[in-house]
């Protein structure tokens, strides 16, 4: 398994700590709202340092990411931390406000590697329902069959070539036979190998027919293989390599 990038980031995030103003030891007697935000009262000092500004926030969120296994692609899920600090901004004049800087990111665990996805609160992995800790997503490529190219891809990925390179007779990739009979007529072909055109697709060599006397159950090469004797008879190789005795009308 190998990783690729990043898939989309979940939106459905748990958090853990939220942002504490209890200790109030710096602010001045008079302040009375003070929120992780730009709220501040004019006249008011909210803050002098980040130490009133309350803890780090932490969040948890699933995020996915693609793995390559062999030629496909799938995803797998593992949980992100989301780490938050609060600052003070413009400490110590009246326009300072606490908020929160960040995220900084770290991943906790990727789930998919123990066999597992994120659990419904999203801050640690468990084992899913169905079995699946993997969604298919892709083929990594299209296989492209490329003539010319001396390479025969394999004919069960898809692709078209039957031979290469093209435009070369003889090739080793288009055998064809060499004897063979068609009814009682004998055809043969000059070699075993065919020609690779210039698509890479195989073109077999022509069949050369011809009556042969006893192949395929012929039963004459010519006519003269016919002679039956009879003066009143024509003697006929026929076509389909058989004897025809046509009688001859007065």
């Amino acid at each position: 398994m190998q990783y690729i990038r990043n898939g989309n980031l979940s939106y459905n995030l748990s958090s853990n700590t939220s942002l504490n103003l209890s200790n109030t030891s710096n602010l001045t007697s008079n302040q009375t709202n003070t929120s992780a935000g730009n709220e501040t009262n004019v006249g008011d000092v909210t803050c002098f340092n980040a130490s009133v500004c309350g803890e780090s926030r932490i969040e948890y969120g699933c995020e996915r990411e693609f793995v390559e296994i062999g030629q496909n692609i799938y995803e797998g899920e593992l949980i992100k931390k989301y780490v938050y600090y609060p600052i003070c901004r413009y400490p110590g004049t009246n326009r300072s406000f606490c908020e929160y800087w960040g995220p900084v990111v770290s991943v906790e665990e990727k789930c998919w590697q123990q066999k597992k996805v994120c659990d419904i609160n999203h801050n640690e992995c468990t084992t899913p329902a169905d079995g699946n800790y993997l969604n298919f997503v892709q083929r990594r490529y299209e296989l492209k069959c490329e003539c010319g190219n001396g390479k025969m891809e394999a004919e069960n990925l898809g692709c078209w070539e039957e031979c290469e390179p093209p435009d070369e007779e003889n090739n080793e990739y288009c055998p064809q036979d060499v004897e063979g009979c068609v009814g009682h007529r004998y055809w043969k072909r000059p070699d075993d190998r065919g020609r690779c055109s210039q698509r890479c697709t195989c073109d077999l060599d022509d069949k050369i027919y011809k009556c042969l006397k006893y192949e395929c159950d012929a039963e004459c090469s010519n006519k003269g293989d016919c002679n039956d004797g009879n003066p009143e008879t024509v003697d006929k190789c026929s076509e389909d390599c058989m004897c025809e005795h046509i009688l001859i009308k007065d």
